[in-house]
Protein backbone atom coordinates (compact mmCIF):
# COMPACT_ATOMS: atom_id res chain seq x y z
CA UNK A 1 0.00 0.00 0.00
CA UNK A 2 1.46 3.41 -0.92
CA UNK A 3 2.36 5.92 1.77
CA UNK A 4 -0.59 8.11 2.76
CA UNK A 5 0.18 11.81 2.19
CA UNK A 6 -0.04 13.90 5.36
CA UNK A 7 -0.80 17.37 3.96
CA UNK A 8 -2.84 18.86 1.14
CA UNK A 9 0.30 19.73 -0.83
CA UNK A 10 0.99 16.01 -1.08
CA UNK A 11 -2.61 14.81 -1.40
CA UNK A 12 -3.52 16.46 -4.71
CA UNK A 13 -0.46 15.28 -6.69
CA UNK A 14 -0.82 11.77 -5.23
CA UNK A 15 -4.53 11.71 -6.11
CA UNK A 16 -3.79 12.88 -9.66
CA UNK A 17 -1.10 10.23 -10.04
CA UNK A 18 -3.47 7.54 -8.79
CA UNK A 19 -6.25 8.79 -11.09
CA UNK A 20 -3.86 8.65 -14.06
CA UNK A 21 -3.03 5.01 -13.25
CA UNK A 22 -6.74 4.16 -12.97
CA UNK A 23 -7.49 5.85 -16.32
CA UNK A 24 -4.61 3.99 -18.00
CA UNK A 25 -5.87 0.70 -16.55
CA UNK A 26 -9.43 1.39 -17.75
CA UNK A 27 -8.17 2.32 -21.22
CA UNK A 28 -6.24 -0.95 -21.43
CA UNK A 29 -9.30 -2.86 -20.25
CA UNK A 30 -11.41 -1.11 -22.91
CA UNK A 31 -8.89 -2.11 -25.59
CA UNK A 32 -8.97 -5.72 -24.36
CA UNK A 33 -12.78 -5.77 -24.46
CA UNK A 34 -12.82 -4.24 -27.94
CA UNK A 35 -10.32 -6.86 -29.18
CA UNK A 36 -12.40 -9.66 -27.68
CA UNK A 37 -15.55 -8.31 -29.36
CA UNK A 38 -13.79 -8.15 -32.73
CA UNK A 39 -12.52 -11.73 -32.34
CA UNK A 40 -16.02 -12.92 -31.40
CA UNK A 41 -17.64 -11.10 -34.33
CA UNK A 42 -15.01 -12.47 -36.73
CA UNK A 43 -15.66 -16.01 -35.50
CA UNK A 44 -19.42 -15.54 -35.83
CA UNK A 45 -18.95 -14.15 -39.36
CA UNK A 46 -16.86 -17.19 -40.31
CA UNK A 47 -19.49 -19.56 -38.92
CA UNK A 48 -22.18 -17.70 -40.86
CA UNK A 49 -20.22 -18.08 -44.10
CA UNK A 50 -19.79 -21.81 -43.42
CA UNK A 51 -23.55 -22.19 -42.89
CA UNK A 52 -24.28 -20.29 -46.12
CA UNK A 53 -21.82 -22.45 -48.06
CA UNK A 54 -23.42 -25.61 -46.63
CA UNK A 55 -26.88 -24.34 -47.61
CA UNK A 56 -25.71 -23.57 -51.16
CA UNK A 57 -24.17 -27.04 -51.43
CA UNK A 58 -27.44 -28.60 -50.20
CA UNK A 59 -29.47 -26.58 -52.72
CA UNK A 60 -27.11 -27.59 -55.54
CA UNK A 61 -27.46 -31.23 -54.52
CA UNK A 62 -31.25 -30.88 -54.48
CA UNK A 63 -31.20 -29.32 -57.96
CA UNK A 64 -29.07 -32.18 -59.28
CA UNK A 65 -31.45 -34.74 -57.78
CA UNK A 66 -34.47 -32.99 -59.34
CA UNK A 67 -33.30 -32.34 -62.88
CA UNK A 68 -29.96 -34.03 -63.41
CA UNK A 69 -26.55 -32.35 -63.42
CA UNK A 70 -27.58 -28.79 -64.37
CA UNK A 71 -26.50 -27.30 -61.04
CA UNK A 72 -22.82 -26.56 -60.40
CA UNK A 73 -20.76 -28.92 -58.27
CA UNK A 74 -20.67 -28.24 -54.50
CA UNK A 75 -18.18 -25.54 -53.57
CA UNK A 76 -18.24 -23.97 -57.05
Amino acid sequence: MPDVPQNTGEILPAACEHAARVVAHLAALGDDLKSAAVRRETAEYGQGIERIEAAVDALNELMRSIDGSDAPEPGV
